[in-house]
C-alpha cells in the first residue's frame, strides 16, 4: 500500500513552518518545514520505500508523520495512487469583472441604476457597499433595488449606525426581502449596543469607519482556506484579481484606497475604465512576488494589499498593515496563531 495525499490539501511552506490546506473543509493545520518535505518528496510511495530512504533511528518518526496525515484525513493508502491525478491548479472565470467596491458619503452622487446595470453587463457576482456617513434608509432601499434583475449574488454592506435603520425590524426586513445581502456590519454603534437582538447576518462594531482607509488590514480573521480562492491566488493578486471600483467622488480604480483613477463613473463607463491597457496590470502580482509575503505559509489563504504598502515606492513591497512575521512565525499586536499537534 502507498500513502496519497489527498488533492484537496495542499502543503504550503513558509520560512519557518508550513501549513496544509485543506480546501475543501475549509481549514489549515500546521506542520513542520520537514514534513512538507517529506509530503513533497513521497507522495504516492509506500512505507517501506520510504523506509530505505533513511536510517533505522528515524523510522519511529517517519510513522509519526504518516500517522498524523491518516489520521487527519490528509492522506490515505491505496495500492493504485495513479489513480488519484493531481487536480488542475488553473483559475477561471468566465466574467470580465467579478466582484466591485461601491463607497458612499454625505458628498456622493452615483446614479446605482447605471452603476449596477453596467456591473451587469461585466458579469459582476459580488458587491460590496460602504458607506461612511449616515445614508437615508429610503436611499439604502434604492442601492438594494437597483441590484435586482442583475447578475449580483452577494452584497456586503457596510453602513454607519443610525437608529432608522439598525433596528431589528427593519434589519430583518432587508433580510427577508433582499437575499443578496449577506453580511451586514454596522461601524460607529454605541459601545453598549446588543447586536445579539439583530438577524444573524448582522455585526457591529464601535469603530468609526470614516473613509477607505479602513481597508488593507492583514489577519487571520480573513483567511480565505477554500478551492477557489486558493487557486486564485496562485496565479493573481488576492485582492484586486477581477476588482473595480468607485470611490466616493466617483472615480473609478482598482481599488478605492489607490490613487490611479481611469476615469469618473459621470462620464465614464466602467467598461472604458477596464480597457485601460493599464488598469489590469495589478492582477496579476501573486504573493509569490511580493517581498516577505513570497515567503509566508499563509499566502494563498490571505488577503493581500497593494495600495498600503510598507515602501510605498515598490509596488511589490509588504502590505504595511500585515503585522506578521513568517522568519518568525509571530504576529505583532494581539494576534495569537494555533498551536500544532507536531512539533516544529
Amino acid at each position: 500500500m502507498k500513502i496519497k495525499l489527498f488533492e484537496c490539501c495542499m502543503p504550503v511552506k513558509g520560512a519557518r513552518r508550513s501549513v496544509i490546506c485543506d480546501v475543501q473543509r475549509n481549514n489549515y493545520e500546521f506542520i513542520p518545514n520537514s514534513l512538507y518535505d517529506f509530503i513533497t518528496r513521497y507522495d504516492g510511495h509506500s512505507v517501506e520505500e520510504i523506509k530505505a530512504d533513511f536510517p533505522v533511528d528515524a523510522h519511529e518518526t517517519i510513522d509519526e508523520y504518516i500517522s498524523f496525515l491518516i489520521n487527519k484525513e490528509f492522506a490515505f493508502f491505496t495500492k493504485y495512487p495513479e489513480y488519484y491525478p493531481p487536480i488542475s491548479k488553473q483559475w477561471e472565470m468566465p466574467y470580465e469583472i467579478t466582484n466591485c467596491i461601491v463607497d458612499i458619503d454625505s458628498t456622493s452622487g452615483h446614479d446605482y441604476e447605471k452603476i449596477f446595470s453596467q456591473l451587469d453587463e461585466l458579469g459582476c457576482i459580488a458587491v460590496e457597499i460602504r458607506c461612511f456617513d449616515t445614508i437615508p434608509c429610503a436611499q439604502l432601499i434604492t442601492i438594494l433595488e437597483s441590484v435586482n434583475n442583475t447578475m449580483v449574488r452577494s452584497i456586503d454592506l457596510l453602513l454607519t449606525y443610525d437608529e432608522q435603520y439598525c433596528n431589528a425590524a427593519t434589519l430583518q426586513h432587508i433580510q427577508d426581502t433582499y437575499k443578496r445581502v449577506v453580511t451586514i456590519v454596522l461601524h460607529s454603534c454605541p459601545s453598549d449596543l446588543d447586536v445579539s437582538a439583530f438577524p444573524p447576518l448582522v455585526m457591529g462594531t464601535d469603530k468609526v469607519i470614516p473613509n477607505s482607509t479602513c481597508c488593507g488590514t492583514i489577519n487571520k480573521l480573513n483567511f480565505s482556506c477554500n478551492q477557489k480562492k486558493f487557486l486564485e491566488a496562485l496565479s493573481f493578486n488576492s485582492c484586486l484579481n477581477r476588482k473595480i471600483s468607485i470611490d466616493t467622488n466617483g472615480d473609478i480604480k482598482n481599488c478605492p484606497s489607490m490613487q490611479q483613477s481611469y476615469g469618473n463613473i459621470a462620464d465614464t463607463t466602467l467598461a472604458q475604465a477596464l480597457a485601460d491597457k493599464t488598469f489590469k496590470d495589478i492582477w496579476s502580482i501573486t504573493k509569490d512576488q511580493v517581498t516577505t509575503c513570497k515567503s509566508c505559509e499563509f499566502r494563498y489563504i490571505c488577503t493581500d494589499c497593494r495600495a498600503y504598502r510598507q515602501d510605498e515606492a515598490d509596488i511589490y513591497s509588504k502590505p504595511a498593515k500585515c503585522g506578521y512575521d513568517p522568519f518568525l512565525a509571530e504576529w505583532v499586536g494581539n494576534y495569537e496563531l494555533s498551536q500544532t499537534s507536531i512539533s516544529i
